[in-house]
């Protein structure tokens, strides 16, 4: 099958050996390109010399997820391109599922697996495009934690169809997916305004206006620990308290509404975001939402990241034939 494995790391040896061995036991045959920033030279000469056969490419500075991506991207000349998160384990081969989906599906950019937690749970991988809906019925809004089964959360959140077979989904999560390269020379790939996160969303929406679709096969599954080189996880302390989300997360955020729906959007997202943030700590106050979740500093965190600027409206896409200018738009701009 050609196709070209596409990992970028940060500080994550342990987990990108042990994903490096679950697609040599299942993938042999598919080549391996990993950006490793902040590359630790010791480390990084170990796990190349224990994988002689993968493109090792150490960078002395963390660019950023999306420019670690396109920089992987541009290393091969594949027609298909798998990413993977650096904390992913195959369980069963996964490019011949996944290139069959596309293969019927023409029209179709990307096609996304199925990924479960460490314990098997189903994690939610394919996904309606974010609207204002989401600012109230997201996965960290107030409304999801009170009242997880509400319609609002239900849009956004719908459960993973297993039985479904290959489906056009709006988008899909980018622990496991693939692309096809002829897509990404139309439409550019990942906006390098993105240090981490929501930069998959933005990209599928590019994709899904100029005229591609985007797919989702629940026969491809892997396993994702998730937030190795973050530590952002859904999971909390004894004392109901979740571990502070990074500033690039919210900034994220803000420049994905903007790319998509203008400033305007972003701000409105932020409002509502902000008043539904609110009603729920009124309701924790009075005792009328038992068991929720709180977020370390997260109102804030909100109130001095969320905010669109100027910048988050100004795209920085980058290119499958040119490198884009150095540093990364997001370092350029000063940072998150």
């Amino acid at each position: 099958m050609n196709a070209s494995i596409l990992i970028v790391g940060f500080h994550t040896y342990d987990e990108i050996e042990r994903c490096l061995a679950s697609i040599e036991a299942h993938e042999p045959d598919v080549d391996v390109i990993v950006v490793d920033h902040d590359a630790d030279p010791v480390r990084g000469r170990e796990l190349s010399e224990a994988h002689p056969r993968i493109i090792y490419e150490p960078r002395c500075e963390n660019r950023g997820f999306a420019a670690g991506i396109n920089r992987a991207a541009r290393r091969t000349t594949s027609p298909l391109l798998v990413v993977l998160n650096p904390d992913v384990e195959l369980r069963a081969p996964i490019v011949p599922t996944l290139a069959a989906c596309l293969a019927s599906h023409p029209n179709a950019a990307i096609v996304g697996g199925l990924v479960r937690e460490a314990d098997g749970r189903v994690q939610a991988s394919a996904r309606r495009f974010p609207d204002l809906s989401t600012a109230f019925g997201g996965r960290t809004s107030w409304l999801t934690r009170v009242l997880p089964r509400n319609p609002l959360t239900r849009r956004n959140l719908s459960p993973t169809n297993l039985e479904a077979g290959c489906a056009e989904v709006d988008w899909v999560t980018g622990a496991s997916v693939m692309f096809r390269t002829r897509a990404l020379q139309e439409v550019g790939l990942f906006d390098e305004g993105f240090f981490l996160y929501h930069e998959e969303i933005e990209l599928m929406w590019r994709l899904r206006r100029a005229g591609w679709t985007i797919a989702f096969e629940p026969l491809s599954q892997v396993r994702h620990v998730g937030g190795a080189a973050t530590g952002v996880r859904s999971t909390a302390t004894p004392d109901k308290l979740v571990r502070r989300i990074p500033a690039y997360w919210y900034r994220s955020r803000a420049r994905m509404y903007s790319l998509m729906g203008g400033r305007s959007l972003a701000a409105c997202a932020f409002i509502s975001w902000l008043c539904g943030h609110l009603g729920w700590r009124l309701r924790r106050a009075l005792g009328l939402a038992p068991g929720t979740k709180r977020t370390d500093h997260e109102l804030r965190d909100q109130l001095s990241l969320g905010w669109p600027r100027p910048a988050d409206a100004s795209p920085a896409v980058g290119r499958v034939d040119s490198e884009m200018g150095e540093p990364p738009a997001w370092m350029a701009r000063g940072g998150f």
